[in-house]
Order: structure tokens, then sequence, then C-alpha cells
């Protein structure tokens, strides 16, 4: 059902289950890969680098960095903790598992996520330190962020909606900031929302993000079909493989499926990979309702204007939809509704009593 597209799935003699399934980059006449997160199944998976490889990769390194433990992987790379034996400190190194480090496409792909992120600064943003080259892989230096990321903080149960909300309102700024600068990440999903250990939100994998060059021309004739994201979270452009059509609403629309996650502790379009793809491609996917049991009527409006199938209907930024959270946060009212003229008065003096001191 995904003609014209071509799917290689590359399982690793991992067992597999929807919620293993992260991300799918799909290319006509490209090997693509299902990416999978969980650290756990590694060691039974042939391609990743093997203890002669880390020997190697320490070994050209030496007076450098020292690897010390896997932190996880996915189809294509890997994320060790190391030690910046210069400085003293932490630090995350990327490598290419070794199946694809013969495939120049993906080394260079590998470069561009580097390049792309060191092309702004955000402290909201993972860092990139160095590009290293090795003869197995090259090595991407990062910042390294002890702590949790949004899926496992919302796994706990532990974590109230207010502070969930922040979470999401700081996810919008930085992308916001990614935007300025011509970067979509079209990858944001709770995996990718990390959270250091003083509760500083960080956003990391910029693995697929696009370089949008508004000056340039673009010849449409040249620009490829290809599918990138976490289906769960991705955009039905995205789905449809279409790269003319991502913009900075794309991600928007992503940022609201991680909301209508988070609050509701389920994916907004369900089903494996592949029919979640059709649903998105062919737009045969519920939208919300105001009686939506998870959230508060206001809420709701919020992720429903996100999660337009139409991008021109969503957000035109990702600023607009932290200014409608923080007054959701308020209580006052949000740009997407209508209320009545007393409504809106009761919210004014609510918010004036509550701010009477401030």
């Amino acid at each position: 059902g995904l003609t014209p597209y071509r799917i290689c799935i590359e399982i690793a003699n991992m067992s597999l289950n929807d919620k293993d399934i992260k991300r799918i980059a799909i290319a006509p006449g490209e090997q693509s890969t299902i990416e999978l997160e969980s650290a756990e199944a590694l060691p039974s998976a042939p391609n990743y680098p093997t203890e002669t490889e880390m020997e190697h990769i320490n070994h050209r390194l030496e007076g450098q960095y020292e690897l010390q433990e896997l932190l996880g992987a996915g189809g294509v790379g890997a994320v060790y903790r190391a030690v910046d034996l210069a400085l003293k400190r932490q630090v995350a190194i990327k490598v290419i598992r070794s199946k694809f480090r013969v495939s120049p496409r993906i080394i260079e792909r590998f470069r561009e996520e580097a390049t792309i992120v060191a092309s702004f600064a955000h402290p909201n943003i993972v860092q990139i330190h160095e590009i290293i080259e090795c003869d197995l892989t090259p090595l991407i230096v990062m910042e390294f962020v002890p702590g949790t990321n949004l899926e496992k903080l919302i796994s706990s149960h532990n974590c109230t909606r207010a502070r969930l909300i922040d979470i999401i309102i700081s996810v919008c700024e930085t992308v916001a900031h990614a935007h300025a600068h011509g970067v979509i990440h079209c990858d944001i999903k709770p995996e990718n929302i990390l959270l250091s250990e003083n509760g500083r939100v960080k956003i990391a994998d910029f693995g697929v993000a696009l370089r949008i060059n508004q000056d340039a021309p673009q010849d449409e004739s040249a620009v490829k079909k290809v599918i990138m994201g976490s289906p769960a979270f991705m955009s039905p452009e995205q789905a449809r493989g279409d790269l003319a059509e991502i913009t900075n609403r794309s991600d928007i629309f992503s940022i609201g499926a991680t909301l209508f996650y988070a609050l509701s502790g389920r994916s907004y379009v369900e089903g494996n990979a592949q029919q979640i793809l059709e649903k998105l491609r062919s737009g045969n996917f519920e939208t919300l309702t105001d009686d939506n049991p998870f959230m508060p009527v206001d809420l709701t409006a919020i992720c429903k204007k996100c999660l337009e199938k139409d991008p021109e209907e969503r957000y035109r930024s990702s600023y607009l939809l932290s200014d409608d959270l923080r007054r959701f946060q308020d209580r006052l009212p949000v740009s997407v509704r209508s209320y009545s003229l007393p409504d809106k008065m009761l919210r004014a003096i609510k918010y004036r009593k509550r701010n009477f001191f401030v």
C-alpha cells in the first residue's frame, strides 16, 4: 500500500512490536530502516560496535576521549557516554553502525546533522562539540545530558499536567529558534525531548532535520520523495514524502501530537507504522472534538489547531502556540476559541486577582 515507495525493514533479529517502531526513512532505490530505541535489546543484535571496535575507537581517541557505556541506539547510529580526558567532563559520542559505514550518502547525512546543529546555538538544544574522523566511522562528540526524556516521564505517571505543558512551551520556543535559522527538525517526539537533572529541556537528534533556504529557487522536479520522521508523531505532508511541502508547520503538527500523547497517554493516530502512514497520507484519521475526555476544552482547541490536516490551518509559528499554552496556564482566553463576553470578563477578573500582588 506504499507504492511507489519501497520499505526495507532491518530487524536485526529483534522481536518487534508497534511500540518499537520509531522512525522510517524511505527513498526510491534506497535501503531504509525502522529505528529501534531500546538499548536493552542491543546485546543480541549484530552490527553494533563490538568490543573490538570499541577498543579501536578508544585507541583512535587516546588522550582525547574514552568510551564508557552504550546509552542507546537506532537503525543507523549508536550513542555512547564517554569521558573528555582533557576537560574532565562527560560527553556523548555518536557513531554509525558498521553495516552503514559503506554508504557515502549516510556518512554525508551523519556529518550534515552535526553541521546543522553547530550552525546555531540555543541552551535548549543538545550542542555539538566536534566531529572526529575515525577510519571506522565519523564520530560526533556532543553534550551529555544526564537525566531522563519526556517518554520516560510520561510513562512514569509522575508528572503534573502543568509541568507537561511547561515542557512543551520550552519545546515550542526552542523549535521556533531553529525555524528562525531555517532548520526544520522533522522528528519532534517524546524520546527526543531530553530533561536534564535540573529540569532543563534539551531537544536532541537532528538526524533527519531539513535546512530550508528561502532565497534559493527550488526545482520541484529535483525534489526526492522521502518519508522521514516517526510515524506516530509525523505530519501528513511528511507521510506523503514530499519534501517541498515540509515547513515549520510540520514541526507544529509533531508538537501537537506530542502534547496530545503527553496528556492522553496514547498516540493521536494509532496503528502500526504502515497503517499510520496510510491514514496520514489519505487524511483518513479522526479529528479532535471539543468534548475530548483527556483534556479541558481550551487545551483540546490548542491541540486541534496543531493537528489540522491542512498545514495552512495550523499555527503560523510555534511562538504563537507557546503563547496560547501560556495563556491556558494563566487561565486566560486562548486565540483558537470563541468566548462569550461574560466568560472573557470572568477570566480577566480571576487573572487580576491571582496576580494582584505581583
